[in-house]
């Protein structure tokens, strides 16, 4: 599962942020130490076409990347410089996948 260490909007405090997708694909997270929520989309960005093939071809830059097709979103984890990628018919599952849920914390 994604998680990194955030500073909470509210209580200014450093803490471990798990993401949390709901059925929307509206990623938030919950402060551990004040239990705020907060959308949180910086933990990924949009490509187009043509950054998505650099990204697989180059490997370069490290990150996670979603391109929206408009028929497919394609998800591209590029954290360890691999370039998996994967199709998917939402933005939901697309982000899930790129959290990696399906995986224990």
């Amino acid at each position: 599962m994604y998680q990194e260490m955030k500073k909470c909007p509210n209580c200014g405090k450093l803490s471990k942020m798990k993401l949390h997708i709901d059925a929307a694909g509206t990623p938030s997270f919950k402060c551990e130490s004040c239990g705020a929520a907060h959308e949180d989309r910086s933990w990924y960005r949009y490509v187009s076409s043509e950054e998505a093939d650099e990204i697989i071809e180059n490997r370069e830059p490290l990150g996670l990347f979603v391109l929206d097709t408009g028929s497919v979103v394609v998800g591209i984890d590029n954290r360890t410089g691999d370039a998996w990628t994967e199709d998917f018919h939402d933005l939901c599952e697309c982000l899930k996948w790129l959290v990696d849920f399906d995986k224990e914390d």
